[in-house]
């Protein structure tokens, strides 16, 4: 269904920023795209009869959830054999990742993402070749699903996994360290020129659309100075919001030496920190780092559960917006429970960190989410003239009698939201996810996908397992005493 609709809720949630922030007996008018009338809904109804109505009086109308920062994996690491790890020695097993195709794997991805609620998401898309096909098969999954995502193109010239490999080098015998050689002297520079023409190109087809681009360094750790400086200047010019990794491994904590201390205050005055950019995960961020991301207004994307399962710690989220740090949420491909649930994700959020209201935790998948997409007061809330993602929730599932309040529905959904209370799903109007059917672009089927993308996993390359075998016991030596370091730097604050 598209064009004009009325939806009905017993609550809708309205913007979590604001007070009160919600509608009880309310209702919503879209068309063209977006929110023409938020109001009581017997109003809406008197006044527009002959308009479909979708919902009632016990589901919860939100704004559409934002994962804001991912990796569009619709089969994670895991559920192909690869074990969650240290970060460092995790990503030199993505080598052993099979060749899926793009297109259905993001197809995948982007589905099990919209039934859950999620309407926009940021993929963090890294192709050292910057393929061009690779890329348009990623955007068309998303736009074959009908969900508002943006694919952030990022550059990356010194990866920190061929510095890592050079540090093994030091420890191994001659041999061994012969072997790190040769791998490392076949990976071939990446291409500034050809990220920058792909860049300007695509960014220029798909200004307006659904599906569009971001642009960043892979990580502030893993790009040259003058690669850091150039990106960030390329996607001011072209308008583009920037995303990329900042401190999240004890590893990169340690690498903060290279900056003189502060790697935040280091981007900031290569013109790499501003309102257009967001950092994800942060974990291990220290005060002087968030007064940085305060002053320049970039955001910080927190990933509890990633940074649980690769062995990086808590990121310091209260700390961080309490000193004006603008802080959103995402799932990083990397559920608690290989799932990408962002209710489970706010839970985690809310749980772990104790002093998160259930408000703010649902702000940071919401409108604090939004302003990492450059689409702040558009998206992540329910006000008049705002973009229609709209998700329906049956909240006569959830039996809470002691919450069931209009006041206490961030904490009904917090504390007992899941995907599969998701009935109704609406992105920029078009009604996405009816009654938990997708009816995008094209419909999608979960175990369809599923089947095709099982044909195309092949076992890793002998060679390959081989090489990484023998460079595990040397990577875990220098990971391991940088997790200490860390440790004690921290216990000495």
């Amino acid at each position: 269904m598209s064009g004009d609709v009325l939806i009905r809720a017993g609550v809708v949630i309205t913007d979590p920023e604001a007070t009160p922030g919600i509608l009880a007996h309310g209702g919503l008018r879209l068309s063209g795209g977006k929110l023409a009338e938020v109001a009581p809904f017997e109003r809406l109804a008197a006044a527009h009869p002959d308009l479909p109505v979708v919902g009632g009086p016990g589901m919860i109308a939100l704004p559409g959830l934002i994962n804001a920062h991912d990796h569009g994996r619709g089969l994670s690491p895991l559920s192909l054999g690869i074990g969650d790890d240290l970060l460092e020695s995790w990503i030199l097993s993505l080598m052993q990742m099979p060749a899926l195709d793009p297109e259905t794997d993001t197809r995948l991805s982007a589905l099990r993402q919209l039934k859950g609620g999620i309407t926009a998401t940021v993929n963090s898309y890294y192709h050292p070749r910057c393929d061009a096909q690779h890329l348009s098969a990623v955007l068309a999954g998303y736009d074959a699903a009908g969900i508002r995502a943006r694919v952030v193109l990022s550059a990356m010239d010194s990866p920190a996994t061929a510095r890592l490999l050079r540090e093994v080098q030091t420890l191994m015998p001659e041999a061994e360290a012969a072997e790190v050689a040769a791998f490392l002297s076949q990976r071939k520079p990446f291409d500034d020129a050809t990220y920058e023409a792909l860049l300007r190109a695509v960014a220029a087809d798909r200004q307006g659309a659904l599906t569009g681009l971001m642009a960043g360094v892979v990580s502030g750790h893993w790009s040259s100075d003058a690669q850091v400086a150039r990106t960030a200047a390329l996607a001011a010019e072209l308008g583009l919001s920037q995303q990329m990794h900042l401190l999240e491994s004890h590893f990169q904590a340690r690498d903060n030496a290279r900056f003189d201390g502060s790697i935040t205050r280091h981007l900031a005055g290569l013109g790499a920190l501003d309102g257009t950019v967001s950092c994800a995960h942060c974990v291990q961020m220290r005060p002087e780092d968030w007064a940085v991301m305060a002053e320049t207004g970039a955001t910080v994307v927190t990933n509890p559960s990633s940074n649980l399962r690769l062995r990086s710690g808590m990121a310091p989220v209260r700390g961080m917006i309490d000193a004006g740090v603008n802080v959103a949420l995402g799932l990083d491909s990397m559920g608690l429970d290989d799932r990408p649930d962002i209710f489970a994700e706010m839970r985690l959020a809310h749980q772990l960190h104790g002093d998160l209201s259930a408000r703010e935790v649902l702000a940071m998948a919401t409108t604090r989410a939004a302003r990492v997409l450059g689409m702040g007061g558009r998206i992540g809330q329910l006000t008049s003239g705002a973009e229609a993602d709209v998700v329906l929730l049956d909240g006569a599932a959830i039996f809470a009698p002691g919450l069931a309040a209009p006041g206490q529905v961030f904490d009904r959904l917090v504390h007992y939201g899941a995907p599969d209370l998701v009935r109704d799903v609406f992105v920029g109007g078009e009604h996405v996810v009816a009654d938990g059917l997708h009816q995008g672009p094209q419909t999608l089927d979960e175990d369809s996908l599923r089947a095709a993308l099982a044909g195309q996993v092949t076992a890793p390359d002998e060679g390959l397992v081989r090489f990484l075998s023998l460079t595990q016991p040397y990577l875990r030596r220098i990971l391991t005493g940088a997790a200490q370091a860390a440790a004690s730097s921290r216990a000495q604050m």
